[in-house]
């Protein structure tokens, strides 16, 4: 579920008067103005707007003046990427899926393989652990 954010912003002098103030502060101070709330909370569709609003405000530090619900406007950005996945009974696995960058990729993750088998997973786009392994720490 994909939500637009308006943060209560008091905002700089510089900004005053700016029809684009609130994205463009929201931007610099790197809080975002639109989030999928899968991201967030299991099961949005079945919180209550006030749950919603603390943890959203617990999360990024900063009070919220209204939200509403929004369409994506985004297209699906799918990636390669590299997952490794420790299952309950201690079982490593390490597998290469393509994920949608664009949507909640725990879900994805989740969803593929069973929450309620896994007790941790990590995963990095393809291309990033190539460049990862190359690059040589002293």
């Amino acid at each position: 579920m994909m939500i637009k954010i308006t943060w209560d912003f008091d905002y700089p002098t510089r900004l005053q008067g700016n029809a684009d103030a609130h994205d463009i502060f929201a931007n610099e101070q790197g809080v975002p103005t639109i989030v999928d709330l899968n991201d967030y909370v299991k099961k949005p569709e079945e919180c209550c707007e006030d749950y919603i609003t603390d943890v959203l405000t617990t999360e990024h530090g900063w009070l919220i003046e209204t939200w509403h619900v929004t369409e994506r406007k985004w297209k699906p950005f799918v990636k390669k990427c590299n997952v490794d996945l420790i299952y309950k009974d201690d079982v490593k696995v390490e597998v290469i899926m393509d994920l949608d960058l664009n949507e909640s990729v725990d879900n994805q993750i989740c969803d593929r393989f069973g929450e309620e088998k896994l007790k941790r997973w990590s995963w990095v786009e393809s291309e990033l652990a190539e460049t990862l392994k190359r690059v040589e720490i002293t």
